[in-house]
């Protein structure tokens, strides 16, 4: 009898450090039950959790989590906005996804395919990283999604069969199919994705002149067929090392057709007004393949290891686009038709390696990454006018660019009883070289910069949670926007790239509470120093349209988020976001807004309702709104969406249907407003969102198995090349 008090003493004083020492003692599972002679001991997991980096949302004791998938509990999930595919953090850019602390090497669409394969029983948990350490990549003001599966020890295997079918303007189907296998040492994992079908895109973009108003209207159709798949192999060659290959392969083809009349009416004199009507046809096809060699050195049991990789990648882009213009008056017609063509080869090859060290007084990693990066671009011009191709040297252009990066890193975490701190720096130096054959120019950059990462956290007891963190980030950009060919959409409009252009620069500050497990709110801050972007530069005295890319603006914004997540009789589940921010820009270009400041923000509500008891029939209805403010030197309007859907599930939860419509009231309309030379542009855009579509899953195997994924040292690389 007294060793069964001694036994229960010493579990209750284990069961209470479970929230003070959660790296001492980690539970797999949101309710672990230690049973002994009868007397059972349960711990419990907060809904949300905030760690000194990142916010985690324990999936597992989410009730509105069953029958969902990775993308479903995305749109649910604290400081994360989900409209129309695009994933985003409040003030931030799209960002990038990791499983298992691997990134996701895939595009938007593919990706958005891939987590709704991910059924929420496999997810442990899902991380918000909102300023990222100094360990990842300096590229991109964004952000980092890691979702956490469970894990599984024994030998196993696990297959999912998806389709889907949608109508919105016209058709289109999705079909995949994706299998992993674990048997003793050996891990194979493979993929494959290929979706079909067209999308209808309309534009009316106004331009306002001092003597006339030129109005483009413009419907878009393409048609499209992309094919994805991923290879994964691993071996364990011992206990403590492991090694293994990836590879990716992606294929897209599309015919986009375009036709736009463009109505150019004078004020004062109506004899001067003409139409413009353009018909073309572009062919974009893209290939694109990476290979990955990774290797990772478990030292001991502790978490010290050492990861090594090894990454190739290809993508080559072809482009044809055949159009006409004819632009007709009072008096005289006139025909003009060419045909613009392109090609850009982007090769990548990159090491990385990475230490993780966690000692008695501090845990430590640190790290580096090389990376060689070069493009070819070849564009040209044929006029077609006569009925003849003739070649037109100065519409056309050859393009090499040339990019090395070199990185290092290092980072240090120490606890102190309530309080946490985390500091990191990572250094990278960049050399670039831009030479445009057909011009005989050629433009070099070299630059060196450290970008510091600090964070600080304090947790007084179970219900609070504060924490303040600060990261530098850079935004290289694309390898397109640096070649300066010409495009052409029409006669009169193209659009051209920017060899001279610079990174921009990013200051984060965050300032992060957590009440009650449920109740998230974050007061962030952002300065970004020579902002690049896309301007239509307008003259009042001729009808060319030329956009190209400038390092133009600085902005200054600040901003609150907040999020609730309330249970109501276990039957209803409602999710509640806020974001409103506070926007100052300035422009360096004449030509533009030299000032634009004021508010901006949005807000979703997500409600699950379970129809029955088992959970098995769950009906969602999802809002969101979009708020009239400034964004950069824009102006937006306010435009919302509204999404309902159905979902069955069948045979233990393995069979999913699901109904669903998308933008019911056809309301997710964007306009924005814009000023080149004191000219207003009024752009209004709408991607044909209003849709229904049915999609089935069926996942069969062993269903205790998860998927693991592998990153690659290039992601950031791809993203920019796409």
């Amino acid at each position: 009898m007294i060793k069964k008090i001694i036994f229960i003493i010493l579990l209750a004083l284990i069961s209470k450090n479970v929230y003070a020492q959660s790296d001492t003692i980690k539970m797999d599972s949101i309710m672990k039950t230690i049973e002994l002679k009868g007397v059972t001991i349960i711990a419990k997991k907060k809904l949300f959790e905030r760690k000194i980096d990142r916010l985690v949302f324990n999936v597992e004791n989410n009730i509105s989590a069953t029958g969902l998938d990775a993308y479903e509990l995305l749109k649910i999930t604290p400081n994360l906005r989900v409209n129309n595919d695009v994933i985003t953090i409040p003030g931030k850019n799209k960002l990038a996804i990791m499983i298992n602390d691997r990134l996701v090497q895939l595009s938007n669409e593919e990706l958005i395919n891939y987590l709704k394969t991910i059924s929420s029983n496999d997810i442990k948990k899902i991380e918000v990283i909102t300023t990222p350490p100094s360990k990842y990549d300096a590229e991109g003001n964004s952000g980092l999604i890691n979702i956490v599966l469970k894990k599984i020890t024994t030998d196993n295997w696990k297959s999912t069969l998806r389709s889907s079918f949608g109508v919105a303007t016209y058709t289109s189907y999705n079909n995949g199919v994706n299998f992993s296998f674990k048997k003793n040492k050996i891990l194979l994992q493979s993929d494959i994705n290929y979706n079909n079908g067209s999308w209808l895109k309309t534009n009316t973009n106004t331009y306002s002149y001092i003597d006339r108003k030129w109005i483009d209207n413009s419907e878009t159709k393409e048609n499209y067929n992309n094919l994805s798949s991923r290879l994964n192999f691993e071996y364990n060659l011992s206990k403590k090392i492991t090694t293994g290959v990836q590879y990716f392969l992606n294929k897209s083809n599309l015919n986009v057709y375009d036709n736009s009349i463009s109505l150019v009416n004078y004020f004062n004199n109506i004899n001067q007004n003409f139409n413009i009507s353009t018909e073309g046809e572009t062919k974009p096809k893209n290939i694109s393949q990476s290979i990955n060699l990774y290797s990772v050195y478990q030292i001991d049991s502790l978490g010290k290891k050492i990861s090594f990789d090894i990454d190739y990648f290809n993508s080559n882009n072809e482009l044809k686009r055949n159009f006409y213009t004819n632009q007709i008056q009072l008096s005289s017609n006139s025909l003009y038709s060419a045909i613009n063509s392109g090609d850009q080869d982007v090769n990548n090859f990159s090491i990385r390696a990475d230490t993780e060290l966690p000692l008695k007084f501090a845990n430590l990693s640190f790290g580096g990454k090389i990376s060689w990066i070069k493009t070819n671009n070849n564009v040209k011009l044929f006029n077609t006018t006569t009925g003849i191709p003739v070649f037109e040297p100065n519409q056309s252009d050859e393009f090499e660019y040339n990019e090395n990066i070199q990185a290092l890193y290092f980072s240090i975490n120490k606890k102190i009883k309530k309080w946490e701190t985390q500091l990191g720096i990572r250094f990278e130096n960049t050399t670039t070289e831009g030479n445009s054959i057909s011009l005989n120019q050629v433009n070099t950059n070299n630059y060196s910069k450290f970008f510091p990462t600090a964070y600080i956290s304090f947790t007084p007891n179970d219900n609070y949670s504060f924490s303040l963190n600060y990261s530098k980030r850079l935004s290289r950009p694309p390898y397109g926007r640096l070649n300066p060919f010409k495009w052409y959409n029409s006669a009169f409009s193209f659009k051209q790239g920017n060899p001279f252009l610079q990174p921009s620069f990013t200051d984060n500050v965050e300032f992060n509470f957590n009440y009650k497990n449920n109740w998230n709110s974050t007061l962030y801050y952002s300065s970004t120093k020579a902002g690049y972007e896309y301007i239509t530069i307008l003259n009042n005295n001729t009808n060319f349209q030329e956009t190209k890319p400038f390092n133009y603006y600085n902005t200054n914004s600040i901003g609150f988020s907040q999020s609730y997540n309330i249970n109501i009789l276990k039957k209803i589940s409602i999710y509640n976001s806020l974001n409103i921010y506070y926007s100052d820009s300035k422009s360096s270009l004449q030509i533009t807004n030299q000032r634009l400041f004021g508010w901006g923000g949005d807000f979703s509500i997500n409600c699950d309702y379970f129809i029955n008891n088992s959970k098995t029939i769950i009906f969602n209805t999802r809002f969101s709104n979009i708020f009239k403010g400034v964004w950069d030197l824009d102006r937006n309007n306010s435009y919302n969406q509204l999404d309902a859907s159905l979902k069955f599930l069948f045979f233990d939860k393995n069979l999913q249907i699901t109904l669903a419509g998308t933008d019911l009231f056809h309301s997710y309309q964007q306009e924005f407003i814009s000023y080149t030379n004191d000219i207003q542009i009024n752009y209004k855009s709408y991607l044909d969102k209003r849709a229904f579509r049915i999609s089935l899953i069926y996942n069969f195997g062993n269903n205790k198995i998860s998927s693991r994924n592998k990153s690659t040292g290039n992601e950031d690389e791809k993203n920019r090349a796409r």
